[in-house]
């Protein structure tokens, strides 16, 4: 069984297109975040380096697990989709016909 991954930071790599980078915070509410954002899954975010170049929140999502195989996936259209939950791109394809068109 894969680790859990640690929510005080680490590396995240995406298992689409192996883009990978040091994250802060796992989980839904990184405790950087000034923004009171709060996720609707638990995402990899790396804390905002630039607010003047980034946006003014503090948090920047890098990724997610797939909720039906929980591989890693950034965020990219090209890696994975979120509709009420995340897919990465092979099960997205698989579950097309149950996605709005």
């Amino acid at each position: 069984a894969a680790m859990p991954p640690k929510r005080g930071g680490g590396q995240f790599s995406c298992s689409a297109c192996g883009f990978s980078c040091r994250y802060d915070h796992y989980g839904k509410q990184p405790p950087y975040e000034q923004c009171h954002i709060r996720w609707l899954e638990d995402v990899y975010t790396l804390q905002n380096p630039s607010l003047a170049e980034f946006g003014r929140c503090s948090s920047i999502c890098l990724g997610a697990h797939c909720s039906v195989c929980n591989v890693s996936v950034c965020v990219s259209d090209t890696c994975s989709l979120f509709y009420s939950r995340r897919f990465c791109r092979n099960c997205a394809a698989e579950a097309r016909d149950f996605f709005p068109s």
